[in-house]
């Protein structure tokens, strides 16, 4: 095994945790005031620190980190395939219909061309 190198600060900070250790519960609050800690959360960030150093980064009752989460796991325990969402196809942008300063000035003015009678009259 490897020999754990831990400073003088990180050692203090060890001894308050086992000092304020509940069953399933450390006081952050008693640990931060007695290993002169700003706040319980910087003596929370702490202790992650070291109790990584000392597990070599495993976590949780199996002594493995779990990259997945249970939900990603099939009933006898085996990871489920996630399939990725099919993206709806987008909608085309229906063209806008020209128009003609002529036209844009008689809306303007409040008149309305009517329609043409017969086909030809759509090319003037």
């Amino acid at each position: 095994m490897a020999s754990i190198k831990l400073s003088a600060r990180h050692q203090e900070l060890m001894y308050a945790v086992i000092k304020h250790m509940a069953p399933g519960d450390i006081n952050f609050t008693s640990v931060a005031e007695d290993s002169n800690y700003s706040s319980a959360k910087y003596a929370r960030d702490e202790w992650k620190k070291i109790r990584d150093k000392l597990t070599g980064g495993e976590t949780g009752a199996s002594g493995t980190k779990s990259k997945r989460k249970a939900a990603d796991k099939d009933d006898d325990g085996s990871p489920v395939k996630k399939t990725k969402a099919i993206p709806r196809k987008s909608r085309k942008a229906t063209p806008v219909k020209a128009t003609t300063a002529d036209d844009d000035d008689k809306a303007a003015e409040g008149v309305i061309r009517p329609e043409p009678e017969n086909e030809d009259d759509w090319l003037h």
